[in-house]
């Protein structure tokens, strides 16, 4: 049996709502197409901001590359290192032949040193050896506080106490 469809509508409103059919159509149509223009635009954009990016480093690189002065430029950071490192070692560079001098001028005769030890980078002055008397034990830490790179000398008072040859054993702090 073939179903009826009763339509009672008149003709005219008939051709008016498929009119407004067809109308719905078109616009959702139109908003479909009008959507995907505005991604794929987008999409092109960032794709286009993104090569434009590549190209500006390729085009950086190789205009560094085709320098015709990139080699002399690499020597002299090569050279420019080289002479930052040697500052660094001078800057750290001690002449030992000056303070070896300037500490023989503070030794008076009757002091005999077994050890000597200077550590500039801990700051301390190591002394030890055997003195002839009491005064020439206080004269010559006299004599060492006078040096402008040590600070002032104590001598425990139990090595200023004992029979001559008086051994004694100095630790001082440096200034330098």
């Amino acid at each position: 049996m073939i179903p009826f469809r009763l339509n009672v509508i008149s003709a005219e409103k008939k051709r008016y709502h498929m009119h407004m059919v067809y109308i719905e159509f078109f616009k959702n149509m139109l908003e479909l197409l009008l959507f995907t223009i505005c991604i794929t635009g987008i999409a092109f954009l960032l794709g286009l901001l993104l090569l434009r990016s590549h190209l500006h480093d390729m085009s950086s690189t190789m205009a560094l590359a085709a320098s015709p002065y990139i080699q002399k430029n690499r020597e002299i950071h090569t050279v420019n290192q080289a002479l930052k490192t040697v500052d660094d070692i001078q800057a750290e560079y001690l002449l030992w032949t000056d303070v070896l001098a300037e500490f023989s001028g503070t030794l008076p005769s009757g002091i005999a040193l077994d050890t000597l030890d200077i550590d500039f980078s801990k700051n301390i002055l190591k002394l030890s050896g055997r003195a002839n008397s009491r005064d020439e034990l206080l004269v010559f830490s006299k004599q060492l506080e006078a040096l402008p790179w040590v600070n002032p000398v104590s001598i425990p008072l139990s090595q200023l106490i004992g029979e001559p040859p008086l051994v004694f054993s100095i630790e001082t702090p440096l200034t330098r």
